[in-house]
C-alpha cells in the first residue's frame, strides 16, 4: 500500500520499543520512507523539531500522556493517529485523532493512518515546531 507516499518522515511515538519498530515498518511498508522513533515524551517532543509530517502516538509514553505532543501537532497541523491498548473514552481530554487499538492489523492502521492523512490534506507541507 502506498497510504504515506506524499509523507517523507513520520514520527513514531511509542514507549515499547519492539512495538515501535514494528509500527516503523508499517509505515515503511505504507510508503513512508523514514520513520523516527521516540521512546519518551520529550524525545519525541524533540523530535518534532527536526521536521516530521505525520506522527503515530501512543497515549503514554513512560507513563506520561501524550497530551502535549498531540496539541503540538494539531497545532501545526501534522496529521497522528493514536495507538493504545487503552479506549479512547479513557483519554477524553486528548485532542481528537483516529484511534487504533493495539495489537493493530495493518489494515486498521493504514485505514487510520489515510482518515488523518485526508483529513490534512490541505496541509501536508512540512512543519516544524521550534
Amino acid at each position: 500500500m502506498s497510504v504515506l507516499t506524499q509523507i517523507s518522515r513520520a514520527l513514531v511515538a511509542e514507549d515499547n520499543f519492539v512495538l515501535a519498530v514494528e509500527l516503523q515498518h508499517e509505515l515503511f511498508d505504507l510508503g513512508c520512507p523514514e520513520a523516527v522513533i521516540a521512546c519518551r515524551l520529550d524525545s519525541a517532543i524533540l523530535a518534532l523539531k527536526v521536521g516530521v509530517q505525520f506522527a503515530v502516538l501512543d497515549v503514554e509514553l513512560a507513563g506520561e500522556p501524550c497530551t502535549e505532543l498531540a496539541e503540538r501537532l494539531v497545532a501545526s497541523r501534522i496529521p497522528f493517529i493514536y495507538c493504545s491498548g487503552y479506549g479512547r473514552e479513557d483519554f477524553p481530554e486528548l485532542p481528537k485523532a483516529p484511534w487504533v487499538n493495539k495489537p493493530a492489523s495493518a489494515g486498521d492502521l493504514a485505514a487510520a493512518i489515510s482518515a488523518a492523512v485526508a483529513h490534512h490534506a490541505p496541509h501536508r507541507a512540512s512543519a516544524s515546531l521550534h
